[in-house]
C-alpha cells in the first residue's frame, strides 16, 4: 500500500501537467487566444516538467511541483472558465505570464535597480548597525546607553520616516535609502547585541587573560562569534527589506520593482500587478537562498558543528 501511494505521489505532477497542457488545448478550440499568445505558458509548463524529471530523485521535487501545477491549473480554469467578469482584476496565469515575457526588459531593468537601492541600503545597515553593537559589546556602559534608545525607534515603522525623507533629503532615491537603512539599522543592531550578550562569560575572561587590546578582541572574539547569528538576522530581515524597498519605491521613484506595480495599478492594468508580484516573490525567494549558501560556504565550522 504504501510502495502503490509513493509511485502515485510521484507520478501526480506528471498527470497534472498533461492536465494544464489539455486545458490550453481546451482555450485553442475555443478560440480564446491563439497560439502565440499561449505560447509563453505553454514553456514554462514544459520547464517545469523537465525540472521534474532532472529532479525527480529528490523526495520533495513531486510535491513542490505538484502543487504549483495544481494551483495554474485552478487558477486558469476559474479565470477563463467559471466567471469571465472577474477577468479584468484576475487575468488567468497564461496573461501573467504572457506580461511577463514582453515586459522582460523593463521587469530586468527594474530589478536591478532594486537590487542596487537594497544592497547599498542594507550594506549602510549593517556596516553602522555591527559596528555600533561590537562596540556595545565591549563597552557596557556603552551598551546600557544605547539598548533602551534602539528599543524605542525599532518599534518605529521606518515607513512613518517616508514623508519627512522625501521632504528632507534632494532626491526621491536618497530618501528611499533612508527609509531602507533605518529600517534595517534598529534589528540589525539590537540582534547582533543580542547575540553577543550570550557568549561565554568564561571565553571573554580568557580572551582578557591573554591582554588582547580592543581590536583584537572586536576582531577575533566577538564578531567571529556574532557572525552566525548575523546571517541569521539577515535571514530573517529580508522580507522587512523588501517591503521596506517597495514601500519607499512609491514615495516617487521612476524605477524598480515596486514602481513597476505602482505604475501599473494605477493605470488598472492588475495583469503587470500580478506579474510584479510574482517577480518580487521569486526575488525574495533567490535573495534568501543565496544568504543561506553564502553562510554554509563563510560559515563552515557551523555546519561541521551541526554534523558533530
Amino acid at each position: 500500500m504504501r510502495r502503490a501511494l509513493n509511485i502515485l505521489y510521484k507520478l501526480l505532477p506528471h498527470a497534472l501537467f498533461l492536465a494544464l497542457m489539455g486545458m490550453m488545448g481546451v482555450i485553442l478550440q475555443r478560440g480564446d487566444r491563439d497560439w502565440a499568445a499561449l505560447r509563453p505558458m505553454l514553456a514554462l509548463a514544459v520547464l517545469m516538467e523537465a525540472i521534474v524529471l532532472l529532479r525527480a530523485k529528490r523526495w520533495e521535487t513531486a510535491g513542490i511541483f505538484s502543487i504549483l501545477f495544481g494551483v495554474l491549473i485552478l487558477w486558469q480554469a476559474y479565470a477563463s472558465f467559471m466567471n469571465t467578469s472577474v477577468s479584468f482584476l484576475f487575468p488567468p496565469p497564461d496573461k501573467v505570464v504572457a506580461v511577463l515575457v514582453k515586459d522582460i526588459r523593463l521587469i530586468l531593468h527594474s530589478i536591478l535597480a532594486s537590487f542596487w537601492l537594497l544592497l547599498l541600503g542594507f550594506a549602510l545597515a549593517v556596516v553602522l548597525g555591527v559596528a555600533l553593537a561590537l562596540l556595545c559589546g565591549y563597552n557596557r556602559r556603552l551598551q546600557n546607553l544605547v539598548v533602551p534608545i534602539a528599543d524605542v525607534f525599532s518599534a518605529i515603522p521606518a515607513l512613518v520616516y517616508a514623508p519627512y525623507a522625501v521632504a528632507v533629503f534632494p532626491s526621491f532615491w536618497l530618501a528611499a535609502l533612508f527609509v531602507i537603512a533605518s529600517g534595517l539599522f534598529w534589528p540589525i543592531l539590537i540582534n547582533t547585541i543580542q547575540s553577543i550578550n550570550s557568549i561565554d562569560r568564561t571565553l571573554l575572561d580568557s580572551a582578557r587573560a591573554l591582554d588582547l587590546n580592543r581590536r583584537d578582541m572586536i576582531l577575533r572574539i566577538l564578531l567571529p562569534y556574532c557572525t552566525p547569528g548575523l546571517f541569521n538576522t539577515f535571514t530573517m530581515q529580508i522580507s522587512s527589506a523588501f517591503m521596506l524597498l517597495i514601500g519607499a519605491e512609491l514615495m516617487g521613484m521612476t524605477s524598480g520593482v515596486g514602481w513597476y506595480v505602482k505604475y501599473n495599478s494605477d493605470f488598472s492594468n492588475y495583469t503587470k500587478v500580478i506579474a510584479g508580484f510574482i517577480v518580487i516573490g521569486v526575488l525574495v525567494s533567490l535573495v534568501n537562498a543565496g544568504l543561506d549558501l553564502l553562510k554554509r560556504r563563510l560559515l563552515m565550522w557551523t555546519n561541521m558543528e551541526g554534523r558533530a
